[in-house]
């Protein structure tokens, strides 16, 4: 894991309220990490692969395409995935202008 996203502490802040948002940002900062917000556009999976990627959260369109594409490729996998209301051809043809709805689960 890079821990080069700890150089940039200063960029944005934010108040924690909960207890729990207290808790994770203080044993985030016991690692040597902190939590970095990006802008929260419906793109926010995007810009924060790109910024921890890149360093940079503008370049999100990369890899929202590249992850639609995979997406694409493997159907199986990621049709169980989509609302019963809409095809899976359609919701990828859809995905490459609009938020993607998909819920990922992601580790650390």
């Amino acid at each position: 894991m890079k821990k080069s996203i700890g150089k940039q502490r200063n960029r944005q802040c934010r108040r924690y309220g909960s207890v729990e948002e207290t808790n994770f940002k203080n044993m985030m900062t016991n690692l040597g990490l902190f939590i970095r917000h990006v802008q929260g556009d419906g793109n926010c999976m995007f810009r924060s692969i790109a910024d921890q990627l890149l360093g940079n959260e503008s370049k999100h369109e990369v890899y929202r395409q590249l992850i639609c594409n995979y997406i694409g490729t493997n159907e199986d996998h990621f049709k169980h995935f989509i609302e019963d209301d809409e095809s899976f051809s359609d919701y990828l043809s859809r995905s490459d202008s609009m938020v993607i709805s998909i819920y990922f689960i992601t580790s650390i």
